[in-house]
């Protein structure tokens, strides 16, 4: 039996690293930008010289620091402007080489807690790159249900039966030699699919996934980019030291808002004044086939205190099992939606919203869980502190 032997780590840690950090803002994404530069100037390898490279389309961002170049990158759009993140990166390998490391975040990370250079830095005896594990590790243990590319014809195409674990793109970095190799084979893989008219599954995460499976990489945990998503009391959690900021949050106004895809957001105060102590909350929930995801996310709005809110379902099923699930359910408040042709995640949004009778349109996914019987009752408190 072949024995992995443990990777002994050299005292590289004592010197100054050079670190540069690379970030992508295009349409409104600009919005997470000053709470990560703050973070991670606050929090990131306290002893190391930290260069920011700032992608944007925004005309109006303007470098506050010195330690921030601001490059100009159009809006390609999704998945596009994900499928060309390894091209765009690259861009910069000249003026990379001076520096010792350089990671790409995504926009919406935020560091809680300090993150030291021992635990984030890989040292030479590894292949140079580091990974973050992704949070669907939680939930599935049997790697047939990762979402690999398992089209053979795509260069990530990764076969049933290999790849144990599953890893996020929203941290990509490490020894800067070897985060140059990984642009570069990236940008290579993914520019021979897209020729070939094959879009990976997950985009640059496919990409990703493919690349780092037969290498030695410094792997870490998901409390490096920790899901804020329905949970509340994170911040509690000692071990978590990066987060993902909730992009559904109406502080954001969702997906198809931040890249520029519809102008209203998940969150929608209807009128410009009114009074929020006792708001009609219009409830919506998109979903597709899970039904067992679905119940638990429909029983979870019923079981609310607030009671004050209508439930708008939009279904993008193939079959008619929502349907027939909710067709033995008579509450006057649930209203029910089944499109003849499956929408994009931003249409489905757009036609809740516009069918809304609410003040306030609050987007729940079928993966989404409301803890508690207050759940509503808080979303109402935190939006008076908003409208003050």
């Amino acid at each position: 039996m072949k024995i992995k032997k443990k990777i002994k780590k050299r005292n590289i840690y004592n010197k100054s690293s050079n670190i540069a950090i690379l970030y992508i803002c295009t349409g409104r994404y600009t919005i997470f930008w000053k709470e990560f530069y703050k973070s991670c100037e606050r929090f990131f390898i306290k002893n190391s010289k930290k260069h920011y490279y700032v992608f944007t389309d925004n005309k109006e961002f303007k470098a506050h620091s010195n330690n921030i170049t601001v490059l100009h990158q159009e809006n390609l759009g999704w998945p596009m402007i994900a499928c060309m993140r390894f091209k765009i990166l690259n861009k910069l390998k000249e003026a990379l080489n001076e520096y010792d490391y350089a990671f790409f975040f995504n926009a919406n990370m935020e560091f809680l807690r300090e993150v030291k250079a021992k635990e984030f830095l890989p040292d030479k005896n590894s292949d140079g790159i580091v990974a973050a594990q992704h949070s669907m590790n939680n939930r599935e243990k049997n790697n047939i249900f990762f979402p690999y590319e398992r089209n053979p014809k795509s260069c990530t195409c990764i076969p049933y039966g290999y790849g144990s674990k599953y890893y996020h793109s929203g941290i990509i970095g490490g020894r800067i030699d070897k985060f140059l190799q990984l642009l570069t084979t990236c940008e290579r893989m993914m520019d021979e699919d897209l020729n070939h008219q094959i879009t990976p599954k997950v985009h640059d995460e496919s990409v990703f996934n493919k690349y780092i499976l037969d290498k030695n990489f410094l792997e870490l945990s998901n409390f490096y980019i920790y899901p804020t998503v329905g949970k509340f009391f994170y911040k509690f959690d000692k071990r978590i030291k990066i987060i993902q900021r909730d992009k559904s949050s109406y502080k954001y106004g969702g997906h198809a808002y931040l890249r520029g895809q519809s102008d209203k957001r998940n969150i929608v105060i209807k009128e410009e004044k009114q009074d929020l102590r006792n708001p009609k909350i219009s409830i919506l929930i998109i979903t597709k086939d899970n039904l067992n995801k679905f119940r638990l996310t429909f029983n979870a709005v019923l079981a609310q205190y607030y009671q004050n809110y209508e439930i708008i379902i939009i279904d993008n099923s193939i079959g008619s099992i929502i349907k027939d699930f909710l067709s033995v359910i008579e509450i006057p408040k649930i209203r029910y939606f089944k499109n003849e042709h499956e929408l994009s995640k931003a249409e489905s949004i757009d036609k809740g919203i516009k069918l809304s009778c609410g003040n306030v349109v609050k987007l729940l996914d079928c993966n989404d869980e409301l803890i508690g019987h207050d759940n509503l009752e808080k979303f109402i408190a935190d939006l008076e502190k908003y409208e003050r």
